[in-house]
């Protein structure tokens, strides 16, 4: 079944639609930042704040109590890119992710999330398996859209750090 939605209204004051099961990525059942952090997980590249380390990860959220490292990662999904069709005629979508990292000094917290980044872009064609329901995805790759920059202090005198990310993923099972 089609799913139609409307686009932005062309000068003749019609509006086109566009079906949007052409597009080839609308079938997640896991938002982008999830299937991230599951892989840095998996890759034990990155720890869940359930393991008490350091540089723990979270998704949607960075908490701020007092059990909760100084130094922190979280994964956010921001807005991203309809990118062409595939040989297929499905739309090609990458999807944006903001990747902020809080640290106790802006050097460490910089450290980190460039190294981070040099780890993300390096990705090509990774399985990702879901913890939760054993959804599979594949991402085919991570590119950098941004710098890595200093946004803010917060008023424990931490660092907050963040860099723009998009990825192009499709879901396997």
């Amino acid at each position: 079944m089609a799913i139609i939605i409307p686009t932005r209204s062309i000068p003749d004051g019609s509006v086109p639609l566009i079906d949007i099961s052409t597009l080839a990525n609308v079938t997640l059942v896991h938002t982008p930042a999830e299937i991230l952090v599951q892989y840095l997980v998996s890759a034990e590249s990155m720890n869940l704040p359930s393991d008490s380390s350091d540089w723990p990860i979270y998704t949607h959220r960075m908490p701020d109590s007092s059990d909760v490292a100084n130094n922190t990662i979280a994964v956010f999904n921001t807005g991203g890119v309809l990118d062409g069709k595939d040989m297929s005629g499905a739309m090609d979508q990458h999807r944006g992710l903001q990747v902020r990292v809080r640290a106790t000094s802006e050097r460490l917290g910089y450290v980190q999330l460039q190294g981070m980044v040099e780890f993300l872009i390096a990705i090509h064609f990774v399985l990702v398996t879901m913890a939760v329901d054993g959804e599979i995805y594949r991402i085919n790759s991570i590119s950098q859209t941004s710098d890595v920059v200093p946004i803010s202090e917060d008023d424990k005198r931490r660092t907050h750090l963040t860099v723009n990310l998009l990825m192009s993923e499709r879901r396997i099972s």
